[in-house]
């Protein structure tokens, strides 16, 4: 919880009205741009209608510079605060799992752990799917494992078919998750970016 409240302590140095001065975000597109800055015209020329921010980690992020201030902001919280008019108090979860996609309809506010159920297998994850793990390789072996946090088994079961184990997979995740889960049905390749659905 650490990590929330130092975004919050963040957000909380820029209001509402002084970034809508600054960019234009459209729901739609779930793109930002710069405002032009009556008071700064060669900014304006330069930077004005063009698209605000950098990726970074697979996210976008957004620097606002303003009266000696600057901090650097993540597009899915900005998007949050346009929108609806106040920061988010909690984490930000991307609903199909692109965290690129900032359309106001892809962003729903959650708890940190629920914003984990909806993330990507870990790349360490031999099976490439969620909650799918190899128990034996030579005999094929799956375990199909759901856990709430701090570790407390919710399903598990092991299987001798992949197909199998993902049928039982998602319905425990159905039973359990309750909307917070990427469907994945396709291995991920560990070379390759995953491509999101």
């Amino acid at each position: 919880m650490p990590l929330l409240e130092a975004i919050l302590a963040k957000q909380r140095q820029f209001s509402l009205h002084e970034i809508r001065q600054l960019l234009d975000y459209d729901p739609i597109s779930g793109e930002f741009h710069w405002k032009p800055r009556s008071h700064d015209a060669a900014w304006s020329a330069r930077y004005a209608g063009k698209l605000a921010g950098r990726s970074t980690k697979g996210y976008r992020e957004i620097k606002i510079k303003l009266q000696g201030r600057s901090q650097y902001f993540m597009a899915h919280r900005l998007a949050w605060l346009l929108h609806y008019g106040k920061w988010p108090i909690n984490e930000i979860d991307h609903i199909d799992g692109n965290p690129t996609n900032n359309v106001i309809d892809n962003l729903r506010t959650v708890s940190s752990q629920k914003n984990k159920w909806n993330s990507r297998p870990r790349r360490t994850n031999p099976s490439g799917m969620k909650y799918i793990s190899i128990l034996d390789k030579c005999q094929k072996k799956y375990l199909v494992q759901v856990q709430r946090g701090a570790g407390i088994r919710l399903y598990r079961e092991s299987f001798y078919s992949l197909e199998k184990a993902m049928a039982a997979r998602d319905v425990a995740v159905a039973r359990y998750r309750f909307g917070y889960h990427l469907p994945d049905t396709i291995p991920i390749d560990k070379k390759t970016v995953p491509v999101y659905p």
